[in-house]
């Protein structure tokens, strides 16, 4: 029986891990935070994911799989978290360093990762929402498989890049 996602999600990522996705290196998105916000107690697996570049544009939508939800973390569980899943990851050292006093850290695998035209609106967030690097919108804000084509408007608007 299939759980039916209440959610999608808007996930801002820096240029360098939205190429990694969309090239198949990247398979997990982990978040390591000091306090419990989203998406920790926010996403499941089913739910849609839209990457958006951070300052840019959304340019990927996949399918969230497993959840995996860490808390009371320690820096050694941290170093336990980099070993196991860096690779899936993509952090690299300076980004576990940075993250190496989280007490809470959500990890989602992803699948089916496809390029996109647009993501979901974010207009009915507010300001603050806006700015946030993870944005939670009701499932009725999806636009998948829509977004997996030009819109009309901008059809004729676009041209192709070499």
């Amino acid at each position: 029986m299939s759980i039916k996602p209440v959610s999608v999600h808007v996930v801002v990522v820096h240029r360098g891990y939205a190429e990694a996705i969309l090239e198949g290196a990247k398979r997990v998105e982990a978040r390591l935070l000091k306090h419990r916000r989203a998406p920790y107690g926010c996403v499941r697996g089913g739910e849609r994911l839209y990457f958006k570049v951070s300052g840019g544009a959304v340019v990927a939508s996949a399918r969230g799989d497993s959840v995996r939800v860490y808390d009371d973390l320690t820096p050694k569980d941290v170093v336990a978290l980099e070993r196991e899943f860096d690779a899936d990851v993509c952090g690299g050292s300076l980004f576990w360093a940075a993250k190496r006093h989280a007490r809470y850290a959500v990890l989602i695998d992803f699948v089916e990762v496809r390029s996109v035209f647009f993501g979901p609106d974010t207009s009915v967030l507010g300001p603050g929402a806006r700015r946030s690097a993870w944005r939670v919108l009701p499932a009725s804000a999806d636009v998948y498989p829509a977004c997996l084509r030009r819109p009309k408007e901008a059809a004729g608007k676009l041209r192709p890049t070499g």
